[in-house]
């Protein structure tokens, strides 16, 4: 029972974060260097990008290690 509520949700849920995953991370990355309110006001803002970089790595690393942990549901 557990096994097949674990291959529904994965089923459900894997394509949802491979989506926020990959493409959000580029768009977001994308629409930061577009859009950046910082760009008017410093003329140094290699502190900006590095914190925004940083963050989205943190992002990137969760979303992989939530879906290696639904991979691990789908193993046991």
């Amino acid at each position: 029972m557990f096994r097949f509520f674990s291959n529904v949700f994965l089923f459900l849920f894997y394509p949802l974060f491979f989506f926020f995953h990959v493409v959000f991370f580029y768009l977001f990355k994308f629409f930061l260097l577009l859009f950046n309110p910082f760009l008017f006001l410093f003329n140094n803002f290699d502190l900006f990008f590095f914190v925004s970089n940083l963050f989205l790595f943190f992002l990137n690393l969760v979303c992989f290690f939530f879906i290696f942990a639904l991979l691990l549901l789908l193993l046991f």
